[in-house]
Order: C-alpha cells, then sequence, then structure tokens
C-alpha cells in the first residue's frame, strides 16, 4: 500500500498513539468483512493503525511486534464487524509503503 503525507490524509479519526503524530507517511484503507470476529492486521513495517468503524475507534484486542523484522514486523488484532465499512488508519510511518494483510484470527494472542 503506497502512503502519503499525513496533511494529505482525511483522518476519520484523530491517529490514536503519539507514534502516529510523528512519521511522514500515513494512509488509509477499507474493507469489509464478511463474518464478525477476531482479526490479524500484519504489518511489514513500523507505523500506528487504528480501526474506525461508523465513525467510531475499535480498541486493539491484542499486538506483539518485532523490532528489525519485517515478515512481518508488527501484527495488531481486533475483533471486526461483518457486512459494515472497516477503516483502516496508518500513521506515523517512516517509509512511503507498506505491506498489509488481514486475515482471520483464532481465538487467543496473535
Amino acid at each position: 500500500m503506497k502512503l502519503a503525507a499525513p496533511s494529505d490524509i482525511a483522518f476519520l479519526q484523530p491517529p490514536g498513539g503519539k507514534r502516529g503524530e510523528n512519521g511522514a507517511y500515513a494512509g488509509l484503507a477499507r474493507l469489509t468483512v464478511d463474518s464478525a470476529g477476531p482479526y490479524r492486521i500484519s504489518l511489514d513495517e513500523s507505523l500506528w493503525v487504528d480501526v474506525i468503524v461508523g465513525g467510531t475507534p475499535v480498541p486493539a484486542k491484542d499486538f506483539q511486534g518485532r523490532p528489525g523484522c519485517h515478515a512481518p514486523h508488527k501484527i495488531v488484532e481486533f475483533v471486526l464487524p461483518a457486512g459494515v465499512p472497516i477503516t483502516l488508519q496508518f500513521s506515523g510511518g517512516r517509509v512511503p509503503q507498506v505491506k498489509v494483510s488481514v486475515t482471520r484470527s483464532r481465538d487467543g494472542p496473535p
């Protein structure tokens, strides 16, 4: 996913972490999932991710990260609703693009 300058992004909510305020790159992605439940958002770079549903931030269920690792660097787990638009907000990026994957999670930590 290509990222842009934060000033070019119309965030739905202010980025949720201090890290999100300091990076040179940010972006938005939208998706809808067919079944509700826990999902992992995996990133190959260090940046902040917020999930917004209906204008409201969804709290992270769990997360893990590996400094120096890019396969993946960070995994954040959220419980997502089915059949509604979901916005992923990325902020605090240090590079102009990131690889993102969203996968259904088993119950338990990522």
